[in-house]
């Protein structure tokens, strides 16, 4: 769901898209759910009850909590990409 709303939009505009699946840990559905829940294990099967359903639960129903370090990882990606962009563009002549 994530890739269609920021992913496309994003590469669209030129812009590098770097994608963060989360863990259930860190989402607010891991302590309202059981661990074998679909609403943490299928969420295709979940969203295939429809948009108000995917909406409810996931956007509506959720907080996320990130772990710092495992998202650290994405934004050090983000900054290689950034300086990797940069020093091409330095390095063409005007």
């Amino acid at each position: 769901m994530a890739k269609n709303y920021y992913g496309e939009p994003a590469r669209r505009l030129g812009l590098h898209y770097i994608p963060y699946k989360i863990l259930p840990s860190e989402s607010s559905l891991f302590r309202r759910y059981a661990r074998d829940d679909p609403v943490l294990t299928d969420p295709v099967a979940v969203n295939a009850k429809g948009w108000q359903v995917t909406k409810k639960v996931y956007l509506d129903g959720q907080n996320v909590r990130l772990d710092m370090a495992r998202f650290r990882r994405r934004l050090r990606e983000a900054y290689d990409h950034w300086a990797a962009q940069r020093r091409r563009q330095q390095s063409q002549p005007l």
